[in-house]
C-alpha cells in the first residue's frame, strides 16, 4: 500500500509539474519569465525589449494567450491594451501614441475590427471614426488611410 502512494505522489510530480523559467536576451538582459507546466506556457508572462524594458505581460493557458494582455513600446510606455482569446484580440482595445495620447479604440471580434472604432491624432483631437465589419468599412463616403496591424486600411471619414 505504501508503495503505490509513493508512486502516485511521484507520478503526480512528474507529470505536473510547474518550473519558474527566465529567458535573456543575447547581451544579457531579461528576454522573459514566468511559469510552465509540462513544457507549455501557464499562467501570468512578463517579455522584455532588447533593452530591458517591459515589452508585454498577459496570461498564457496550454501555451496560447488568452484573457487581459498589456503591449508596450520600447521605451516602456503603454502601446495597447485588451483581451485576447487563443492569441487574437476579443472585445473593447484602447491603442496608444508613444507620447501617451489615445491612438485608437474599439472591438475586435476573431481577431478582426469590428463595429464603432475612433481614431486620433497625436494631440488627442479625433480624427476619424466609423463602423468596421470583420476590419473592413462598413458604408460608402469619403475615405481615408490608417494604419491598423501594420497594414495599411481604407476607413470611413465622418466629418
Amino acid at each position: 500500500m505504501r508503495l503505490i502512494i509513493v508512486f502516485l505522489i511521484f507520478s503526480s510530480f512528474a507529470f505536473g509539474q510547474k518550473i519558474y523559467q527566465k529567458t535573456y536576451h543575447a547581451n544579457g538582459n531579461l528576454k522573459a519569465e514566468s511559469w510552465s507546466e509540462n513544457n507549455l506556457k501557464t499562467a501570468y508572462w512578463k517579455f522584455y525589449h532588447n533593452n530591458g524594458n517591459l515589452k508585454k505581460q498577459g496570461h498564457f493557458k496550454n501555451n496560447k494567450e488568452v484573457g487581459y494582455w498589456r503591449a508596450y513600446y520600447n521605451k516602456g510606455i503603454l502601446k495597447g491594451v485588451g483581451q485576447l482569446d487563443d492569441q487574437n484580440p476579443i472585445g473593447f482595445w484602447k491603442f496608444y501614441y508613444i507620447n501617451k495620447t489615445l491612438k485608437k479604440q474599439g472591438r475586435f471580434k476573431n481577431g478582426l475590427e469590428t463595429g464603432y472604432w475612433k481614431f486620433y491624432h497625436d494631440n488627442g483631437i479625433l480624427h476619424s471614426q466609423g463602423i468596421l465589419n470583420k476590419g473592413k468599412e462598413q458604408v460608402t463616403g469619403k475615405y481615408m488611410t490608417v494604419l491598423t496591424n501594420l497594414k495599411k486600411k481604407l476607413f470611413l471619414k465622418t466629418a
